[in-house]
């Protein structure tokens, strides 16, 4: 019960902490430190094109956004299919609770499952890395369609938050979507241009189709 709540703290606030997820297997580790880091800006960008960044690293959004479980969702999108598609995964999950960012290391695509062969490897990389953004989308629109629907039973302000929250990390997953396809760098999709122009088509609409589920219940509020 004890590391249950300190688990739900390093989600909500972002305490520091490690934990084993049973299911999965996974090591998840909470941490202030920074290590992996995925930046929308340079050091001699204008104070516009570093919003983003300044945007991430500041402590209230992280409350009001539910930053850190939203990583959370976003990473274990990577680790499930991971697991799903290829064979003596163990995947780790850091979470960088001051920069809003995340990384699963030991993905090793080179033994592929059942279902991996189905789709072929390189297929299967792509299915994993468009994973994360897509899971976060999902549970975004989760929170969204929870805000929109039950607002007057959860009262206004924590709908409004839901709804924020949710909003703003289907902006914040479309923002680095596209920067990681125009810089081709690092990014999830990113990689995915650099495999195949028609695995990037796939993944995008499987993206986009994700992202209306969220936004549609905003779309018709008045209707």
């Amino acid at each position: 019960m004890t590391n249950l709540f300190s688990f739900f703290n390093s989600l909500v606030f972002g305490k520091e902490g490690n934990y084993r997820i049973p299911i999965l297997n996974t090591n998840v580790k909470f941490t202030s430190s920074q290590g992996y880091t995925y930046r929308f800006s340079k050091a001699d960008s204008n104070l516009f094109i570093k919003i983003p960044d300044i945007i991430l690293s500041s402590r209230i959004f992280h409350l009001l956004s539910f930053s850190n479980l939203h990583t959370f969702i976003h990473e274990m999108g990577h680790t499930i299919s991971s697991k799903i598609l290829f064979k003596g995964n163990d995947p780790k999950i850091d979470i960088y609770t001051n920069s809003g960012v995340g990384c699963t290391k030991n993905i090793n695509p080179s033994q592929l499952s059942f279902i991996g062969k189905l789709f072929g490897q390189n297929f299967s990389k792509t299915i994993v890395d468009a994973s994360g953004s897509i899971t976060d989308l999902l549970f975004s629109a989760a929170k969204i369609m929870i805000a929109t629907c039950y607002y007057s039973k959860i009262t206004a302000i924590a709908a409004a938050i839901l709804a924020f929250g949710g909003t703003f990390y289907i902006a914040g997953e479309a923002l680095y979507t596209i920067h990681s396809i125009v810089n081709m760098n690092h990014g999830d999709y990113g990689k995915i241009a650099k495999r195949s122009t028609l695995h990037l088509l796939i993944a995008s609409t499987a993206f986009v189709a994700a992202a209306y589920l969220g936004i549609s219940p905003l779309l018709h509020l008045r209707s």
